[in-house]
């Protein structure tokens, strides 16, 4: 499934790539760096990296082309996954509700020094409207289902909760089409 990324340039200044494997020990360390901040904020989201298990196989991601990263100055500022094709997680996730027309996301991670700069919301809204999957409509993505905050933002986004299924809650909203 190819992809077309159609805005580079984020408010802020922020520049948009495909992530390379030059890219892999910066999104290593950012990654590391958000679980460890959620670990310290009291939540278990994305505890399994801090014990080596990246159930995303974020490696093989970048690999494949989809893992996104946004950065300003030269400086790894955020970072993103985005599947085409649902991984084992979503296929469990969102079981009895499969679609060929979406697009998963994972991983949203900003570095703690871009934390409360709106970058957060600005890669959400790229990944509704600033890049293309071809023959792909929907945009899905998961949460721990006690992590309040996270259910605000993305409601705030306009994407619509439908369900809670294994601790998790998902979400679905449309694609804005290029």
């Amino acid at each position: 499934m190819r992809s077309q990324i159609l805005q580079h340039v984020l408010p802020g200044g922020f520049q948009v790539a495909m992530a390379t494997e030059a890219d892999q020990k910066d999104i290593d360390d950012l990654l590391l760096q958000t679980a460890r901040w959620l670990e310290s904020q009291g939540s278990k989201q994305w505890s399994a990296l801090l014990n080596g298990h990246d159930v995303h196989g974020t490696a093989k991601a970048i690999a494949a082309g989809n893992v996104f990263v946004f950065r300003r100055e030269n400086e790894l500022s955020g970072m993103v996954i985005l599947f085409a094709d649902p991984t084992a997680w979503d296929r469990k996730l969102w079981a009895g509700d499969e679609s060929e027309k979406a697009v998963y996301l994972h991983r949203l991670a900003i570095a703690r020094s871009y934390a409360g700069s709106g970058l957060g919301s600005h890669i959400l809204n790229w990944a509704i409207s600033g890049i293309r999957f071809d023959d792909r409509e929907v945009l899905r993505l998961d949460c721990m289902a006690e992590v309040g905050a996270l259910d605000k933002f993305y409601r705030r986004h306009g994407f619509n909760f439908l369900r809670k299924r294994d601790g998790f809650n998902i979400y679905q909203r449309p694609l804005v089409a290029g």
